[in-house]
This record gives C-alpha cells, sequence and structure tokens, in this order.
C-alpha cells in the first residue's frame, strides 16, 4: 500500500485543470419572427473576450461610444442555422450578417444573448450578475 504522496510529486504530477482561452464561442440565439408562435434556434460563433476586454467593451456600451450592431459586427464571426425565407442556408458574410441586424427581431435576441456572455451569463447556473445589472441596449 503506497503512503502519501509528497510534496514534490504533488507538484509534479500533470494538473487536473488547465487554463485555457479559446478563440471562439457558441452562443445560442432564439429570434421570433413576427406572426410566428415559436421562436427559432440558431447559434452565433462569437469571437472570444478575455475579462479585461469585456470590461472594456461594457464601458464604451455604457459610455453610448458604440451601437449594439456595431458590437455584433465586431463579435460576431459565424453563424449557424440561419436561412432564408424557404429554409435554404445563408452563409456567413459582413452583408448578410448585416442585412440580419436591420430585423428588429433578429438585433433583439442577438443583444439579448451578446450581453449574456459578456456578463458570463450564458453558462446556466454561474451567473453572479443580477439580469438587471446589464447596460441600457443602444440604438442599432
Amino acid at each position: 500500500m503506497a503512503g502519501p504522496a509528497t510534496e514534490i510529486e504533488i507538484m509534479t504530477a500533470a494538473p487536473a485543470f488547465r487554463l485555457v482561452q479559446p478563440d471562439e464561442v457558441d452562443v445560442e440565439i432564439r429570434p421570433k419572427p413576427p406572426g410566428t408562435d415559436v421562436a427559432a434556434r440558431c447559434t452565433l460563433v462569437l469571437r472570444y473576450l478575455a475579462v479585461s476586454d469585456r470590461r472594456a467593451l461594457l464601458d464604451r456600451l455604457r459610455e453610448g461610444g458604440v451601437t449594439d450592431a456595431e458590437v455584433a459586427h465586431d463579435l460576431i464571426v459565424g453563424w449557424r442555422s440561419i436561412g432564408d425565407e424557404n429554409g435554404a442556408p445563408i452563409p456567413f458574410t459582413a452583408d448578410n450578417l448585416a442585412a440580419a441586424l436591420d430585423l428588429p427581431y433578429f438585433l433583439a435576441a442577438v443583444r439579448e444573448a451578446l450581453i449574456d456572455e459578456l456578463f458570463g451569463r450564458s453558462a446556466a447556473g454561474n451567473s453572479a450578475t443580477p439580469a438587471d445589472a446589464g447596460p441600457a441596449a443602444s440604438g442599432a
């Protein structure tokens, strides 16, 4: 039977947790077009922001130095499950993103998802921020 691990053995053991910074993060949105009863589910692929970058962006939002659409263009790098009125997939491009953000219901869903992501509320159960603490919505 082996005895307890020594301090040197513990310090040289492979770490159980590794600090990594992803390049991207997936966030689900649920836009609800007018005249429909159910919100659709689709995924945005966002550029990952470290805490310091999130704070800087939130400060800019609070000061009114950036619009929701500008934040979306800066952070969204892709999407999945978004199609045209016939259901054909729409490729992610800057122009297609601009067209989608021009739809108020889509912009509202994106705004909610981005604020949740910026405040760390997108991971269920991990929120330390009250829901009403988000910055006021800015114009598109």
